[in-house]
């Protein structure tokens, strides 16, 4: 019975499952591209208003007020608070650090660490704008001004915080993909170096 290829096989490809090693090589550009979604999603809405300010705010500062005179377009970005700052960051740490995992094998370790915590911290960062999106967009001068009570809501959340949150997520979801199959591939390794392993003789 020839064994010799197939352990050589697996060695060579790390998992008798040629889908599960092809998603696990697609997930580095993946989590590249997603680092990017991020950045971009952060320089976008996250924060809308039909009413009162019927405004758009970025995840930056950024104030779109249609109709609006010049003076009170910066006085609201004068006033306003920049959350989205943070998953730029965050983002662009994911990128950087997924295009080194992806170049350079033995790296890949301390890149999923690097990413998986990266993630966490982009979607805790945009759940919080979600949760609260006056409170974490306009600053105690706007609110004032608008006269809003404690936790009264004029903004809702806008597509960029909510694609920011999605994305981070399914990063997360993925860090913890790649490493639960490598744990798994590591394991099956293991295992076939032992049986193949011959037994010594007594004596």
């Amino acid at each position: 019975m020839n064994t010799g290829g197939r352990y050589a096989s697996e060695t060579r490809g790390g998992t008798l499952d040629p889908m599960t090693e092809r998603a696990r090589a697609l997930a580095w550009p993946l989590f590249a591209v997603s680092g990017l979604l991020i950045v971009a999603f952060s320089l976008v809405s996250w924060g809308d208003s039909s009413q009162g300010l019927n405004s758009k705010i970025s995840g930056v500062g950024r104030v779109s007020v249609p109709g609006a005179a010049p003076e009170d377009v910066a006085f609201l970005e004068a006033n306003t608070q920049r959350p989205g700052l943070v998953t730029i960051v965050l983002g662009a740490v994911i990128a950087a650090v997924a295009a080194v995992g992806w170049w350079r094998r033995r790296l890949r370790p301390i890149a999923l660490a690097v990413i998986g915590l990266a993630a966490v911290g982009a979607a805790v960062a945009a759940a919080i704008v979600v949760a609260d999106p006056s409170g974490q967009l306009l600053d105690d001068a706007v609110t004032s001004t608008l006269d809003l009570a404690p936790g009264e809501q004029i903004l809702q959340p806008g597509y960029g915080v909510i694609a920011v949150l999605v994305v981070a997520i399914l990063v997360a979801v993925g860090v913890v993909f790649v490493s639960a199959t490598a744990v798994l591939t590591s394991t099956r390794l293991t295992s076939t170096r032992r049986d193949r392993t011959p037994a010594t003789p007594p004596g």
